[in-house]
């Protein structure tokens, strides 16, 4: 311990400190667990007091976050990664880039509903063309419009992408790459409600256990033009309570 205390760093935050070399020169290096997985990197040299040479801690600290916000540990020996493991890996990566908060929350309900439960605990370099191909006939017969199914093979093909990108190579290519999709729909009746339309349909639903929740999607779809799948697939964490409150002139404690 130096005679400078080193503060607690809080869980998931990382580790950082300075090592000399044989010429006495000292090097920041940073250290942190990312999915069971312990990384360590560089950062730089530490500044010399009085010099502009190197990091100084607070500069070495910004580049650790970086790092960590980029770093994907390579799978351990032996392990086959599924869609599933891939998707949350995936997620973490938009996260750091600043994805909208929609793009993240559609992404995750493709994940969850759709692509996950299909591939199961199949690896994902071994996932083919064909069962990709299954996976679009299957979202047909089940009723999924063509609009939706493009959307989610699209976020499938990213995700290989992302997986098959050069510091990553858990997969050799892209096997979404040319599946045929079904065309797209032009729909000529699309009608937007009016407010008053609005207020009718979120007042005409079905009396009984799930009236008022039914009353909270219509309203919701209304206001955001979620999809039925986005809508079902929204959890309590997706809601942004202090936008609710300024709308709704709540005091925040």
């Amino acid at each position: 311990m130096s005679a400078q205390a080193k503060a607690r760093r809080a869980p998931g935050t990382g580790s950082l400190d300075a090592r000399a070399d044989r010429s006495g020169r000292e090097s920041w290096y940073g250290r942190w667990t990312q999915e069971g997985v312990r990384v360590k990197r560089r950062l730089g040299l530490k500044r010399v007091p009085s010099t502009r040479d190197g990091l100084t801690r607070a500069q070495a600290e910004r580049e650790l976050r970086r790092l960590m916000s980029e770093a994907h540990p390579r799978p351990a020996p032996g392990e086959r990664l599924t869609i599933g493991a891939v998707g949350a890996r995936y997620l973490n990566h938009l996260e750091a880039r600043g994805r909208k908060h929609a793009t993240l929350v559609g992404v995750e309900m493709a994940l969850r509903v759709h692509l996950a439960p299909f591939f199961a605990e199949k690896p994902i370099d071994k996932i083919r063309t064909s069962d990709i191909e299954e996976l679009v006939a299957l979202q047909q017969r089940r009723g999924l419009s063509a609009k939706s199914i493009r959307t989610y093979i699209g976020t499938l093909s990213a995700l290989f992408n992302y997986a098959a990108a050069p510091q990553r190579r858990w997969v050799a290519h892209n096997p979404a790459r040319g599946v045929e999709l079904p065309p797209k729909q032009d729909n000529q009746d699309i009608r937007f409600l009016d407010p008053d339309e609005v207020v009718a349909l979120v007042r005409a639903a079905i009396l009984g256990p799930y009236e008022q929740i039914d009353r909270a999607l219509y309203l919701t779809a209304a206001m955001t033009g979620l999809r039925q799948g986005e809508l079902v697939a929204l959890r309590w964490r997706d809601v942004d309570w202090p936008a609710v409150s300024r709308i709704m002139g709540i005091p925040q404690v």
